[in-house]
């Protein structure tokens, strides 16, 4: 019988909260890790978290990976997250944007409940993918897509509080639109928010509710939106 390797815990403790990292090595080469940078972003979220215990799981499963060559993660709810590697041999970074991604996530769920209609996704994805960014120092390949003017002129006839009003597959891995057409979007918007604000602040992009904002922000001036954004 094979012997798989034990998975390696730790438990990250910040401001009374506890995220508990698994690293779960399924090709059982040994190669498991939880990267250092790991617990420097749940240090900067941890004081915005509404809730105090959390689990991240980290899996070599190629399958699961975005394109097979790219970490991809999953935030169940304001408590779990996964991400799934390509293998053990990703960067470093690589791994750490993507928990920041989902650590956005499970902070801002934990205030205004998991993301059911078009405007709650547009802002917690736009909010979590440029928190990625910035973690990272570059904006991640779904954030840079093309937005055409029609996207936009779509997305403005949608009904943003309506939970039956969208299909997010289709607007946010890929559709008639484009391929994660809804992750490009939603990051510019983030970003034109971010810029009017003064500023990036983590806190106010989890906590501020913000769907009132994009959607003006986008019918103020839909073409700022268009591929010439920058």
């Amino acid at each position: 019988m094979a012997h798989v390797p034990m998975p390696v815990i730790e438990h990250l403790v910040s401001d009374e909260r506890v995220l508990t990292v698994v690293a779960m090595d399924r090709a059982g080469a040994g190669g498991a890790r939880i990267p250092d940078e790991v617990a420097a972003v749940w240090r900067h979220v941890t004081p915005h978290m509404a809730t105090h215990q959390h689990l991240a799981v980290f899996r070599d499963m190629a399958e699961a990976a975005i394109d097979s060559d790219t970490p991809g993660g999953f935030c169940f709810d304001p408590h779990e997250l996964y991400v799934s590697l390509p293998s053990w041999n990703v960067a470093n970074r690589l791994i750490t944007a993507s928990v920041a991604h989902e650590l956005h996530h499970m902070a801002r769920w934990g205030h205004h409940g998991v993301a059911h209609c078009f405007g709650d996704a547009l802002v917690s994805e736009g909010f979590a993918t440029l928190f990625e960014a910035q973690i990272d120092g570059a904006a991640p390949p779904w954030a840079s897509q093309a937005v055409s003017r029609a996207a936009i002129d779509a997305a403005l006839e949608l009904d943003w509080a309506a939970s039956d009003g969208y299909e997010h597959a289709a607007w946010f891995f890929d559709g008639p639109h484009g391929r994660w057409l809804g992750y490009s979007l939603a990051f510019r918007l983030a970003t034109a928010w971010t810029e009017d604000s003064g500023g990036f602040d983590i806190g106010r992009s989890i906590i501020d509710h913000e769907v009132a904002t994009f959607r003006s922000l986008l019918e103020h001036d839909p073409q700022k939106f268009a591929d010439a954004f920058r």
